[in-house]
């Protein structure tokens, strides 16, 4: 009796493990799936996408709430490179979308940027809110809690005193093998000891090649940047 009762355990456990799905991806933003779906997705809302390359701006669409599509296409700003747009790749084969508003299953998910690699979407990052965790924790299994601390330092200038202070990390994580689901609510100090928040939903697959072209986009663009003075015009420095 003991042993029909332990296969049939057994048994059940492996059903259980067959039913769980794997995670690729929210609804049309699949890992590995290309800009044609999103271009075709564009069209059938009756939306352009068109090039933007503005930081600032890109900034107070983030910071808003929209209900309205709108797509755009990040582009480096050659002309004005210090409204340059945050977190924007370093490589020169990625491309990189905005798009303000997703809507699947009842659940909005809105401010998303899109990173793609040789036509490959690679990353997706949204805001973080609790209908997408509910969701993820739903059809994906519940993720457990993680608390991570660090410690920092903050030197107060009117007291000159320096305090140590511990920032949290709080995130839920659904992993499938390379690709890696994260939402994440982290905090963090400014220059005045404030405490303030970030708050984001994020999905990405580990792509070693994309991580060189990072590397060597940093790496240039760094080289590049170094003025070329001669020794003969610093007399007096």
């Amino acid at each position: 009796m003991r042993k029909i009762l332990i296969i049939t355990a057994i048994a059940i456990l492996s059903l259980s493990v067959k039913a769980q799905e794997k995670f690729n991806g929210i609804g049309i933003f699949k890992i590995g799936s290309d800009t044609t779906i999103l271009y075709n997705y564009a069209l059938l809302n009756k939306c352009k996408i068109k090039p933007f390359n503005k930081g600032i701006a890109l900034f107070g669409k983030t910071q808003s709430d929209p209900n309205k599509l709108e797509i755009l296409k990040l582009e480096t700003n050659v002309k004005h490179p210090e409204d340059k747009i945050n977190d924007l790749s370093e490589c020169a084969e990625a491309k990189e979308f905005y798009c303000s508003i997703y809507e699947i299953n009842g659940i909005k998910i809105k401010n998303i940027r899109l990173v793609y690699y040789h036509n490959q979407l690679i990353k997706f990052k949204s805001n973080r809110t609790d209908e997408i965790e509910a969701a993820m924790n739903a059809k994906y299994g519940k993720s457990e809690l993680k608390d991570t601390q660090d410690t920092t330092s903050c030197l107060y200038n009117l007291t000159g005193i320096t305090e140590k202070l511990i920032a949290h990390t709080f995130s839920y994580e659904w992993d499938n093998e390379d690709i890696r689901a994260r939402s994440i609510l982290s905090e963090y100090f400014d220059d005045h000891c404030n405490k303030e928040y970030n708050a984001y939903f994020t999905y990405s697959i580990s792509n070693r090649d994309f991580e060189k072209c990072e590397q060597e986009g940093f790496n240039d663009r760094i080289n590049g940047h170094k003025p070329n003075i001669s020794k003969d015009k610093l007399k007096d420095f």
